[in-house]
C-alpha cells in the first residue's frame, strides 16, 4: 500500500512540476526573462529533484518491506542501497520498467533543454533580418539613410545639435528610411524608431583616436534599433588593425543571434581607387556586413575595366550605400555615377544634409536620382 501511495505521489507531482513549466512557457515565449528563469526552475526541479527524492524513499519503503517479509536478514545480505541523482539525463537512463513517467520525461526535457537551457537564438532569423533591413528603404524603394554620428567624432564641431535632431527628422519624414545615432544621443532624445528607424552606431571615437566598440546589442535592442552600425577602417598603406576585425566580427556574431542587420561604415581608403574600393566591400561582405557605406568617387580618366569591376563587386555584395563626405563635394554627380554606373543601392549622408543651406532640397535630389535609376 505504502509503494502504491509513493508511486502515486511521484506521478503527480511530476506531472504538477510539467503543468507549471508547460504554464511559464507561455510567458518566456514573449522574451520575459523572469519568467524563462521560473521556466528553467520548472524544468530542472520536474524531471531531477523531485523523482529522485520520492525514489530514495521508495526504495527506503520496499527495504523495509522486505525486511518485514524475511525476517532476519540473512548474513552478507545487502539491501538496495537509494541513491539520489540530480542530473535529469541520468533521470531517464535510471527510471526503468513500467514506470508511468518514463516516456514524458524522456520526451519533454529535451523540449525544456532545447527552449530554455540554450543561448535564445531568435527562430525565423534571416526572414526577420530581411524585414529589418526592408524598413530602411524610403518610398522609392532605395535606400536612404541620414548619418547624425558625427558628434562622437568630432564634438561640438562639424555636428547638428542635439536640440534640433527631432525637428530635422520630421521635415524628413517619409523621405528618408533611417537615421544613424549613437546610443547616447538617442537615449538622451528619448528615440525609439517609432517614427524614423533607428541604426544605433555602435562603434566610434574622438577624432584620429581608435575606433573601438561604445555600445552593444543588448542596447540598441532596448532603444527598439532597427539596426546598428559598426566602423572599420582600411588603409592602402597597411592592413586592418587584428584587434579591430576581431572585435567587429564577434559583435558581428551577437547581432546575428539576435536578427539585426549591421551596418559596415568604411573609411581611410582613398575613393578615387575604385579597384580597392572593391576590396573593401568584398572584406566588409567576408566579415557578414548586411549593409556597406563607402565613398567612391571615379576619376574622370579612370579605365572602364575598373569602372566595370567595381560594379560587378557591387552587384554581388550586400546593399552598397554611398557616403558623402566633408561639406562642401560634389555629391549629386558621385551619387549620379554610384546609381547609374556602380549600382549603388542609395546613400548615406550626413553633413552634406544637416549642413546644406536647404537640407530638404538635397534629400529630395539625392531620392530623385536613384527613383530615376529604378525607373530606367
Amino acid at each position: 500500500m505504502l509503494i502504491w501511495l509513493a508511486d502515486n505521489w511521484a506521478v503527480t507531482l511530476q506531472c504538477a512540476g510539467v503543468i507549471g513549466g508547460l504554464g511559464c512557457t507561455g510567458k518566456a515565449l514573449r522574451v520575459d526573462m523572469k519568467a524563462r528563469q521560473v521556466a528553467n526552475w520548472f524544468a530542472l526541479t520536474t524531471f531531477s529533484v523531485e523523482p529522485c527524492i520520492l525514489r530514495y524513499f521508495v526504495a527506503m519503503i520496499s527495504n523495509r518491506k522486505r525486511s518485514r517479509c524475511e525476517g532476519q536478514n540473512e548474513p552478507g545480505m545487502q539491501l538496495d542501497k537509494p541513491t539520489l541523482s540530480w542530473r535529469p539525463s541520468q533521470l531517464c537512463r535510471k527510471t526503468s520498467g513500467n514506470h508511468p513517467f518514463k516516456s514524458i520525461a524522456a520526451r519533454c526535457f529535451p523540449l525544456f533543454r532545447r527552449q530554455y537551457l540554450t543561448p535564445p537564438i531568435q527562430r525565423g532569423r534571416l526572414e526577420s533580418l530581411q524585414q529589418r533591413i526592408q524598413k530602411l528603404k524610403a518610398g522609392n524603394g532605395s535606400f536612404a539613410l541620414l548619418a547624425l554620428d558625427h558628434g562622437l567624432t568630432y564634438g561640438v564641431g562639424q555636428t547638428v545639435e542635439p536640440a534640433k535632431v527631432k525637428s530635422l527628422l520630421q521635415t524628413f519624414r517619409g523621405r528618408i528610411g533611417g537615421v544613424v545615432l549613437t546610443f547616447g544621443l538617442a537615449k538622451y532624445l528619448k528615440l525609439n524608431g517609432e517614427n524614423t528607424p533607428l541604426i544605433v552606431q555602435c562603434f566610434g571615437g574622438p577624432l584620429q583616436a581608435e575606433k573601438v566598440q561604445v555600445a552593444s546589442i543588448e542596447q540598441a535592442l532596448r532603444l527598439r534599433a532597427t539596426a546598428v552600425s559598426v566602423q572599420l577602417s582600411i588603409c592602402e598603406s597597411k592592413p586592418p588593425d587584428s584587434s579591430q576585425t576581431r572585435e567587429i566580427a564577434g559583435f558581428v556574431s551577437v547581432s546575428y543571434q539576435h536578427g539585426l542587420p549591421v551596418l559596415f561604415m568604411i573609411s581611410g581608403h582613398d575613393p578615387s581607387n575604385l579597384l580597392f574600393v572593391a576590396n573593401v566591400i568584398r572584406i566588409a561582405q567576408e566579415m557578414g556586413a548586411d549593409l556597406i557605406k563607402v565613398r567612391a568617387v571615379p576619376k574622370e580618366t579612370a579605365p572602364t575595366e575598373e569602372l566595370e569591376a567595381l560594379a560587378t563587386t557591387v552587384n554581388q555584395a550586400p546593399p552598397v550605400l554611398l557616403a558623402g563626405g566633408t561639406m562642401g563635394t560634389a555629391l549629386i554627380a558621385e551619387a549620379e555615377t554610384a546609381a547609374r554606373r556602380l549600382s549603388f543601392s542609395g546613400y548615406c549622408v550626413g553633413r552634406n544634409i544637416f549642413q546644406a543651406p536647404d537640407p530638404l532640397s538635397v534629400v529630395s535630389a539625392l531620392n530623385t536620382i536613384w527613383d530615376k535609376t529604378k525607373n530606367h
